[in-house]
């Protein structure tokens, strides 16, 4: 994917993500959007993995959003919510992300709204790099 391509991807990401945390019905709110990138190489797509714990809900993520960088290899934590020694040494499920038409490499990006400086919710929000069809990942409360 071209530059111009991962920036107009990444646009609607943005405005998927804020979507899924109703960011229209919180205006005096900060939203910020951060784009996660290859932490090795600076690569834009990404292989995702989720490893959910047993305190995760549905629209309350508890566990760790692994990637894996298709370009180089290298791995990296995109988000942790698991503090160590305080869970189960093996998470209850572990699932790797990818899109209907079967593209593992995505472009990810981490919506939040802070309210008053202090975090109130985001999401993790990924697009097929072949397809473009965008997904949620996980949801953070």
């Amino acid at each position: 994917m071209t530059g111009p391509e991962i920036s107009a991807l990444r646009s609607r990401l943005r405005a998927f993500g804020e979507h899924r945390i109703a960011a229209e019905k919180h205006p005096d709110c900060s939203h910020r959007t951060r784009p996660v990138v290859c932490s090795e190489c600076g690569g834009p797509t990404l292989e995702l993995t989720v490893e959910r714990h047993k305190q995760d809900r549905p629209g309350d993520f508890h566990g760790r959003l692994w990637a894996r960088c298709p370009s180089c290899g290298a791995r990296q934590t995109v988000l942790g919510t698991v503090r160590q020694g305080r869970e189960p040494s093996e998470p209850v499920d572990v699932q790797a992300v990818a899109c209907a038409c079967g593209e593992r490499s995505l472009v990810l990006l981490v919506v939040d709204r802070w309210d008053e400086g202090f975090y109130d919710e985001g999401t993790a929000v990924a697009a097929c790099s072949a397809c473009g069809v965008p997904r949620p990942v996980v949801d953070l409360d």
